[in-house]
């Protein structure tokens, strides 16, 4: 990459020993990558996310999964309903919700 930026701007700007990392071989990394702390983690909360999901029944998944959808359908109607100005489209979003909720309290 220096070498495609002209001389005078090298010298002038003072880039040769700014960027004289970049024409060595190994390049230099953040040290957190490097350590095998955080490919530990990693593989930690993988291994974790499976334990959880298998110690699920498919009826207790698919009951989570329902509740979940319902979950962010209700947050989506009350973002509409802060943003709702007509007042029968934010009585129609009450009743939305008020579904909704009735719908949550029937799988909780």
């Amino acid at each position: 990459m220096l070498r495609s930026f002209p001389l005078f701007l090298i010298k002038l700007l003072n880039l040769e020993t700014k960027f004289d990392v970049w024409n060595s071989y190994n390049v230099p990394m953040a040290r957190g990558w490097e350590s095998k702390s955080v490919e530990e983690q990693q593989s930690e909360a993988i291994s974790s996310k499976d334990k959880s999901l298998k110690a699920l029944t498919p009826e207790e998944a698919n009951r989570k999964r329902l509740i979940d959808g319902l979950e962010l359908k209700r947050k989506a109607v009350l973002q509409q309903m802060q943003a709702a100005k007509n007042p029968q489209h934010r009585k129609m979003l009450e009743g939305a919700l008020a579904d909704l909720d009735g719908k949550l309290a029937k799988l909780r």
